[in-house]
This record gives structure tokens, C-alpha cells and sequence, in this order.
């Protein structure tokens, strides 16, 4: 079984409103579900950053141009969902 390691997309910045002070804020990017999220959630998955291009693009991003243009759903072979592990007693 091959496991890849993803970064997911969003966004953070600090912000000093509603309240006083420093607020770390963040936020996910979210894209339409690839067959294999859909059967959980058909409304959204995040985007997924699969390569290091990808992360190299998002990182020197700098429009909402450029990050909607990243805003597309995970190839379907990416994603593996297994069933859960039952703990022993």
C-alpha cells in the first residue's frame, strides 16, 4: 500500500477584530467531491496540494485568480477509504 502525503489548501492571516488583540484565523478551500468523497459528502472536499509543484504554486500564489485555478478535486485514485479499525477490548 502506498501512502502519499498531502498539504491541503487554505489560507491564515492575523487579525486584530472583533477583538482586542492578535486572532490567528485560518480557513479551507474547499472544490466539488471526486467519486470517492461524494459517497460521504456530496456537497465538497478540500483541495488537495498532491505534488510539490502544486505546493511550490500555492505558496508563491498571489491572486484569487491563481488559487481558484487550483481549485479542483483530487484525482479519484488518490483518495482510499478504509474502514475503521476496531480497537481491542
Amino acid at each position: 500500500m502506498l501512502c502519499v502525503p498531502t498539504v491541503s489548501a487554505g489560507d491564515r492571516e492575523t487579525k486584530r477584530v472583533p477583538n482586542i488583540g492578535d486572532h490567528t484565523l485560518f480557513s479551507i478551500m474547499t472544490t466539488e467531491p471526486n467519486a470517492v468523497v461524494e459517497s460521504i459528502h456530496e456537497k465538497a472536499m478540500p483541495v488537495m496540494l498532491m505534488t510539490p509543484d502544486d505546493v511550490a504554486q500555492w505558496l508563491r500564489g498571489s491572486s484569487v485568480e491563481d488559487a481558484s485555478k487550483m481549485q479542483k478535486p483530487a484525482p479519484d485514485d488518490a483518495i482510499v477509504i478504509r474502514p475503521e479499525e476496531k480497537k481491542a477490548a
